[in-house]
């Protein structure tokens, strides 16, 4: 980059390709070779459009001033990343009036803070933040959670209000903030024990999405959930929490809701949200980082409903009985299971119905075989997946196969995807048809 290169010689399309290519750091190189060239880089998006503020030094101050004043009056993201605050005077004389005077324009806020200044966070943000789509607050580094959220945030003014994520902030049904009446996903999460506030129903109209995560919750004394509850707009819920589960579940509007996740030992939620399911059932077992989830799912209306646990499996592993039930498993007609997992499927004993099995392939699965095999009578096609391009001996097949699935008495269609079989196929006998990549 040549600093005597002026704005006539290059043409504009040609400057924003290249620095739309720039990460934040090498913008700032690019900006240090000339007047000319930090003009160009201190108007590109990439400088003033994702603001990060995670120190205190006046290094820092500097450059999120610098950021955020050069985006003028377009929209940015504000993140606050500051888990410990040595020094509040800064925070609250540098860095939040900034905060306030540009909180007209912010159209994302993602803030974690240091738990001794979560009331100067609040008092910013009383001004109207009519672009703002999404907030997420976390206190950090603290188990109680902070009763001062102010009913007055942004001024009651947040019309775009969509997306909020609040971790260790407690709702009070008294005090919820209108700024949220429009909110359409809500994450309510916190590491010690709160209560729920069932007047949220009613005050978010246009919920669809709720989590809740924490130790243990219940709902709010002195409300009346059957009063609260008027919602039917919800699609989502999921639920983790150590203890009182099934108090918030049982005064959910679970039946109408179509997919909704808990815990996997809470049993009691189990048998309540399993008996929504109606016709043929589809289940999955698989991983969604960090935890397993076990997914029941109708074929006749769609509904879903998920189950987690921490993937921390052995051979011996075994779902709770509440999910082998037998009105369950005669209407399983197909599983599919991740190759970590497949330990869990005898926890099903014999699915009648079932027809098809698909499982994921991995380099390792010989590890995580079950002891028994899954009883599938009905079995017609078993299909196994790789994402790269795996190779599988059909002497390794058949142990597998064998190893995981009772004969059936008829000719089983074996499907790869992805898998390329090596050996004598003749090993697999009269038993499996074998089909895909060879």
């Amino acid at each position: 980059m040549n600093h005597h290169i002026g704005s006539n010689t290059l043409p504009v399309e040609l400057i924003s390709l290249v620095f739309d290519s720039l990460s934040l750091q090498e913008l700032l190189c690019a900006s240090r070779v000339s007047k000319f060239w930090r003009a160009v880089a201190f108007r590109h998006s990439t400088f003033w459009r994702d603001v990060t503020l995670s120190s205190l030094s006046t290094a820092a101050l500097d450059c999120f001033h610098a950021r955020i004043g050069a985006g003028s009056n377009r929209s940015v993201i504000v993140n606050i990343s500051l888990p410990e605050v040595a020094l509040p005077a800064r925070l609250q004389y540098n860095a939040l009036p900034l905060l306030t005077h540009n909180l007209y324009r912010i159209e994302m806020l993602f803030v974690e803070i240091d738990p001794a200044c979560d009331t100067d966070i609040f008092t910013a943000l009383k001004c109207p933040a009519p672009r703002l789509n999404t907030f997420h607050l976390a206190r950090i580094q603290d188990t109680r959670p902070s009763d001062a959220l102010p009913v007055d945030l942004f001024a009651s003014q947040a019309p775009n209000l969509r997306d909020v994520h609040l971790i260790d902030v407690e709702l009070f049904a008294d005090r919820l903030p209108p700024a949220f009446s429009s909110v359409t996903e809500l994450s309510y999460c916190f590491h010690g024990a709160q209560s729920f506030p069932t007047a949220l129903f009613a005050h978010c109209k246009l919920l669809r999405s709720l989590t809740i995560y924490g130790r243990c919750c219940s709902l709010s004394p002195d409300e009346d959930p059957e009063i609260s509850i008027d919602s039917r707009r919800l699609e989502s819920v999921d639920v983790a929490l150590f203890a009182g589960g099934f108090g918030i579940m049982r005064h959910l509007p679970c039946a109408s809701i179509a997919d909704i996740c808990t815990t996997i030992l809470d049993q009691e939620s189990a048998e309540l949200l399993l008996s929504h399911l109606r016709g043929r059932l589809d289940v999955h077992i698989y991983k969604a980082p960090p935890k397993l989830l076990v997914q029941f799912r109708s074929r006749d209306t769609g509904m879903q409903r998920a189950f987690a646990c921490v993937p921390d499996l052995t051979v011996d592993a075994r779902l709770p009985p509440v999910y082998a039930a037998d009105h369950l498993v005669s209407r399983i007609y197909a599983i599919h299971c991740s190759a970590t997992f497949i330990a869990l499927l005898p926890s099903f004993h014999t699915l009648p119905s079932c027809t098809r099995v698909v499982l994921s392939h991995a380099e390792d699965w010989s590890d995580n075989l079950p002891r028994h095999p899954l009883s599938v009578p009905a079995l017609e096609r078993v299909e196994i997946l790789s994402e790269a391009s795996a190779h599988l001996s059909a002497d390794a097949l058949v142990e597998f196969l064998d190893r995981t699935l009772d004969p059936v008495a008829r000719k089983v269609q074996v499907a790869l995807t992805g898998v390329v079989l090596d050996g004598d196929i003749a090993v697999l006998g009269e038993r499996f048809v074998v089909s895909g990549d060879k």
